[in-house]
């Protein structure tokens, strides 16, 4: 058995996780290092990919839960030129699969449906209530509602979701952010 951790996540004490009792299921009790090696390292992580046909190497970009996923791909694509330029010259960097398209495809039914619910719901109260004025009010009321509930929850969520890697709230607004 091989156990492999950080001595940061241990405090720096590894060799104490030697002393660690083990009890087995006939009662007896064993140590840690009676039956393992305890280490401070990590697995590497191999990988590659097939793309058209040939085999390749294929680092996947991943966000965290409160990222931006259009954020995520700008910054991938600013920083494609730069990891080219380290690269060999036989070497071709590039992005092969992109989901910003499939956000902004879903903002924009997103958008086109609220538009229609909108108009949907101004039409109903006017063929209900025959009131012009309370159809139009409906009408902008709706997309108003949605967009301040949206610039609302944008300003004012908890700090620790402001992440903007590893900066602060202050260091943002000193950027320009």
């Amino acid at each position: 058995m091989r156990i492999a951790s950080s001595n940061a996540v241990l405090g720096g004490k590894l060799d104490d996780l030697l002393d660690t009792p083990i009890r087995l299921g006939s009662g007896t009790t064993v140590y840690l290092r009676d039956i393992a090696t305890v280490e401070s390292g990590t697995d590497i992580v191999v990988g590659y990919a097939h793309v058209n046909g040939r085999r390749t190497v294929y680092i996947p970009v991943t966000k965290r839960s409160d990222a931006s996923t259009l954020d995520v791909i700008k910054r991938v694509r600013e920083a494609l030129p730069r990891m080219k330029g380290v690269a060999p010259d036989d070497v071709d960097i590039r992005l092969e699969f992109d989901q910003s398209k499939f956000v902004v495809n879903a903002i924009r039914n997103l958008v086109t449906e609220g538009a229609l619910g909108a108009i949907l719901t101004g039409v109903m109260v006017l063929l209900f209530l025959r009131d012009w004025r309370s159809s139009l009010i409906v009408i902008t009321i709706i997309p108003f509602a949605l967009l301040s509930a949206v610039v609302w929850l944008w300003a004012f969520r908890p700090d620790d979701q402001h992440h903007d890697f590893g900066r602060s709230r202050a260091s943002r607004r000193r950027a320009g952010r």
